[in-house]
């Protein structure tokens, strides 16, 4: 598969959210797993994220691969259905997009810090909930807080 820009990139493999098949302890025991891999899975994006300096095609991929493809939150189909990655290290429209997708209960703000030069990005919903990044870049800023919150709530 191909991106945008037309570099090769590889097949999503998101981790989706768990799925209520089966019966009594078959259910709990995937959705255990599920949960696990999930996390896992937005652990090692965070610990790519988090050194991240701007724009990078090959981390767009990889946050394609682990977000990109679950399902909304209300349970619709996705429309990232392509298999191209879009610029989510490079445009902030973007990562404002996978944002009220994800987390479409979620308020966000973007921002500088005190001292104006790095972005964040902070994000926060009705129960009092609040996660806060910073980064070198506003993308990147929001897609780590976003990480961030899908890790706290897996």
């Amino acid at each position: 598969m191909t991106n945008p820009t037309g570099e090769l990139c590889e097949p999503r493999t998101a981790v989706k959210s768990p799925r209520t098949i089966g019966t009594g302890k078959q259910r709990q025991v995937r959705d255990i797993l599920d949960r696990e891999a999930r996390r896992t899975a937005l652990s090692a994006l965070i610990a790519m994220l988090e050194p991240a300096t701007g724009a990078d095609r090959e981390l767009d991929c990889q946050i394609y691969r682990v977000l990109g493809d679950v399902e909304n939150a209300d349970g619709s189909e996705s429309k990232l259905s392509s298999g191209q990655a879009p610029p989510y290290t490079k445009s902030v429209s973007t990562c404002i997009d996978l944002a009220k997708r994800l987390l479409p209960r979620w308020k966000w703000h973007l921002g500088y810090g005190v001292k104006g030069v790095l972005p964040y990005a902070a994000l926060s919903n009705d129960r009092g909930k609040r996660r806060e990044c910073g980064a070198p870049t506003v993308p990147l800023a929001l897609i780590l807080a976003i990480a961030r919150v899908l890790q706290d709530e897996a």
